[in-house]
């Protein structure tokens, strides 16, 4: 399967993936910020951003109707809320997964499905929302974005160690 997505992030969208991440790290401040309870949201949303930037297959056409979504309801949203406007926020140049990094971005899925299915209720939603995040926040042109664009080459790169492929 080789179809290729080209999804655009609306600020309404990645308004919205801010929110669900500024929200979940507020819960974990006033929860006790114990660092151990921290690392499945940061990872979540690691994966999440890196997903995103896959140019296709299953993956591509998942995460771009994510953001299709998260742009319409960001959009609606913030133009219903503040009127204001809601201009595309992609960065101009994306970084993508070599097939060595694309490999690590699928053995992450492996991983991350076999988390969410043995997690109790609460972490499990926890991460699906962080996941959900990193997805509408992976293609800003802003921090969250420039973040995303750094897993890129260490996918990219262990990717080529793990595999022997550029």
């Amino acid at each position: 399967m080789n179809n290729t997505t080209a999804a655009v992030a609306s600020l309404g969208c990645v308004t919205i993936g801010l929110g669900i991440a500024l929200w979940k790290l507020i819960m974990w401040w006033r929860g006790g910020k114990k660092f151990k309870s921290l690392l499945p949201l940061v990872g979540s949303w690691g994966y999440g951003a890196l997903a995103v930037l896959c140019a296709g297959g299953i993956l591509g056409v998942l995460t771009s109707w994510g953001v299709g979504i998260g742009s319409w309801a960001g959009d609606l949203a913030l133009a219903s809320a503040t009127g204001s406007a809601t201009p595309t926020a992609t960065r101009s140049h994306l970084v993508a997964l070599s097939p060595g990094g694309s490999a690590i971005l699928l053995l992450m899925t492996v991983a991350m499905v076999a988390i969410l299915v043995s997690a109790k209720g609460a972490v499990r939603t926890d991460m699906s929302l962080m996941i959900t995040s990193g997805v509408l926040t992976g293609l800003a042109g802003g921090i969250a974005g420039v973040v995303a664009a750094t897993l890129v080459p260490v996918a990219n790169n262990l990717g080529a160690q793990l595999t022997g492929v550029m």
